[in-house]
């Protein structure tokens, strides 16, 4: 019999919490809570919790929910052996048993997924900042990362041990952790498993800790990395083609030269710093994709700049270049840096 343990990260909760966890106790004999550097004022609340037989961790300060949990899982994998399988969730009642007891249910009955409570947006009571926040995380995650979930700020997750050890090396001490664990997810060539549940806000989500601009800021950094990397090795690229065209080279032997020097510094940012995965193959992968590319850029350029005499061959080399960007980065993140689980 698989067991489960249910962590809740939580900062100067009200008393309520307290009706909460006797609560979730009927249901869950295993609940480890972590104190996220509360207000003294709030250690009554944390010293009745612990009477009730439940773990609680405690951070002198507030380091953030992302470090929270992963406290929350270094303790687990260290202290509790007879864990398989671990459920988050949020600490204002938000989150209903009957759903935290639903998704651990599909967590132990499929161990290679990352079990994701999510609420229906649709809904008229839902608040405007969640509404919208969720709308555009939802659509960037869809379109730049390839992950297709309608909740991506659910605190309300379920995920095998193993899946734990994974996600105690995620990057991110706030709320982007829990952004960065769906990306380590997919990376990491596990699966995504939706639970619908009951949409839940308390005084109008008002309780909650997120800042829809700080954190979102926090959230949205890797995309801008992303861009960022993008837009620096073109810019190298095309500096590097122009220099070549100046001194005489031909189009291919210009192109050849421009991207063997950016497609480095590309590499090295991508795999670092946006898709953050360590394939073995990922560098003869990205190679392979680079020489490809690096004819199609050149012959295509020389093509139209023969049939278009007239025009500026570094501007068809511009036009050319940001098509095969746009192509390059949907290939580099399903083929070059996808890590295979087990790989």
């Amino acid at each position: 019999m698989k067991k489960t343990m249910l962590v809740i990260p939580s900062l100067e909760p009200k008393e309520n919490f307290i009706r909460i966890l006797e609560e979730l106790s009927k249901e869950f004999s295993n609940i480890l809570v972590v104190n996220d550097g509360s207000n003294e004022k709030y250690d009554f609340i944390f010293e009745k919790i612990e009477k009730m037989n439940i773990i609680v961790l405690k951070h002198g300060i507030n380091l953030g929910k992302g470090r929270a949990l992963k406290t929350a899982f270094n303790y687990i994998l260290s202290e509790c052996k007879d864990i398989d399988v671990i459920v988050t969730a949020d600490s204002d009642g938000q989150h209903l048993s009957k759903d935290i007891l639903k998704c651990s249910s599909f967590a132990i009955d499929n161990p290679d997924s990352l079990i994701l409570g999510v609420r229906d947006f649709s809904k008229k009571d839902v608040p405007l900042r969640s509404r919208f926040g969720n709308k555009i995380t939802r659509k960037i995650f869809k379109y730049l990362l390839g992950i297709n979930i309608s909740d991506t700020q659910t605190g309300l997750r379920a995920f095998s041990r193993n899946q734990m050890k994974d996600f105690i090396t995620t990057n991110g001490e706030k709320f982007e952790y829990e952004t960065n664990m769906l990306i380590d997810n997919k990376n990491s060539g596990y699966e995504f498993f939706e639970v619908p549940i009951e949409t839940v806000y308390i005084e109008n989500n008002e309780t909650s800790h997120f800042n829809p601009i700080k954190d979102s800021i926090q959230i949205y950094r890797l995309f801008v990395k992303y861009i960022i990397a993008s837009i620096s090795s073109f810019v190298i690229d095309i500096s590097l083609f122009k220099i070549g065209i100046g001194f005489g080279s031909t189009i291919v032997q210009s192109t050849i030269i421009a991207r063997i020097i950016s497609s480095l510094f590309n590499y090295k940012i991508n795999r670092n710093s946006v898709f953050k995965t360590y394939n073995k193959t990922s560098l003869y992968k990205y190679y392979f994709l680079v020489v490809i590319q690096m004819f199609i850029s050149a012959y295509t350029v020389k093509l139209l700049n023969s049939l278009y005499i007239d025009k500026n061959v570094i501007l068809i080399k511009i036009f050319v270049d940001i098509i095969i960007f746009m192509i390059n980065y949907y290939i580099q993140r399903e083929w070059v840096f996808k890590e295979k689980r087990g790989g």
